[in-house]
């Protein structure tokens, strides 16, 4: 009975829509002309966890770089991993692998996968299904920090 209550309170939740008030997203134009993999959620917040983890600043520019293979940034970082999996920035990507990519952990035998399934989203609409069909995010205000020259091209997203 407490389960079903519980469902059913989650579920009228879940309708309502959300203002989404600070993000920083890249143009979709731009991030469909960039090479993305798992390491492509890491330039944010969960890298100052890294940092604080160990990991020194040029080895977190490694695992950022086009020019290292995968399987040499999942070396650099899978201990600096270990250290932060439980922080709130991890869990949040751990959620997103979960729900958007349906790859349950982030580990030496899921990573290369999930990293496949994250370079194939990159296409026309991601932000859009993420957002509006997954999140129920009615509206997002992006933060561009170069507001002259992008104020026009940021779609309402």
């Amino acid at each position: 009975m407490e389960e079903n209550l519980y469902q059913r309170i989650r579920t009228e939740i879940e309708k309502i829509p959300l203002v989404d008030t600070h993000e920083h997203f890249m143009l979709e134009k731009e991030r469909l002309n960039t090479r993305i993999d798992f390491f492509y959620l890491f330039p944010h917040y969960a890298s100052s966890d890294l940092v604080s983890s160990g990991m020194s600043p040029e080895a977190l520019d490694e695992i950022w770089s086009s020019e290292v293979s995968l399987e040499d940034k999942w070396d650099k970082f899978e201990p600096y991993w270990k250290n932060i999996k439980n922080t709130s920035y991890a869990r949040a990507l751990l959620i997103a692998a979960r729900d958007l990519f349906e790859i349950e952990d982030i580990n030496k035998s899921t990573w290369g996968k999930l990293s496949e399934k994250i370079a194939s989203s990159n296409r026309e609409g991601w932000y859009r299904y993420v957002l509006k069909e997954k999140a129920n995010i009615d509206v997002s205000i992006v933060d561009y920090l170069d507001t002259g020259s992008r104020k026009k091209e940021a779609p309402r997203i």
